[in-house]
């Protein structure tokens, strides 16, 4: 499909931009329809950190879903999906930090979101609730800004507050 045009309907004010509008909606279908091998994917093709090993895990257990599947209940059914050890142990931690932080995150552009979260050392509501709202976005809301059209630090605090 290089090369191709996007659609008519699709906004913008010469070709190339079109192509990026619509090179961009396809990617939030994919990211909406099928948002835990979307965030798999970009988590290991950016080398997201404190998540890669999660993301390896994700891609090698495609029936794992962060939205609906318990880590603890999935990887006791499935001990062979971690491992034994003090590895496992880490692994299973790193796998439940990205989906309490997925699961926090607004559904558009979680991947994203998520991923600027995991790297400013966030790994739940409540370490956001315990920073408290003003300290949370005086810390983070400015890094957080560009991950979400719409999601600022303090609306993100909020969400944050109502989730804990």
């Amino acid at each position: 499909m290089q090369g191709a045009d996007a659609p008519a309907q699709i906004p913008g004010a010469t070709t190339a931009e079109r192509r990026a509008n619509y090179a961009r909606t396809l990617e939030r279908a994919v990211e909406e329809l099928a948002p835990t091998p979307y965030l798999a994917h970009r988590f290991v093709r950016e080398a997201v950190p404190q998540a890669t090993a999660a993301a390896q895990f994700l891609i090698a257990n495609p029936d794992f879903d962060l939205v609906d599947t318990i880590a603890q209940v999935y990887v006791e059914e499935n001990p062979a999906s971690v491992g034994t050890g003090a590895p496992a142990t880490a692994l299973v931690a790193e796998i439940k930090r990205v989906q309490r932080v997925f699961n926090l995150t607004p559904r558009l552009h979680r991947a994203a979101t998520t991923a600027a979260l995991l790297a400013r050392g966030i790994g739940s509501a409540a370490e956001i609730v315990r920073m408290g709202f003003d300290g949370f976005v005086d810390t983070h809301g400015a890094a957080l800004e560009g991950t979400h059209p719409t999601m600022s630090g303090r609306a993100l605090a909020s969400l944050a507050a109502a989730t804990a």
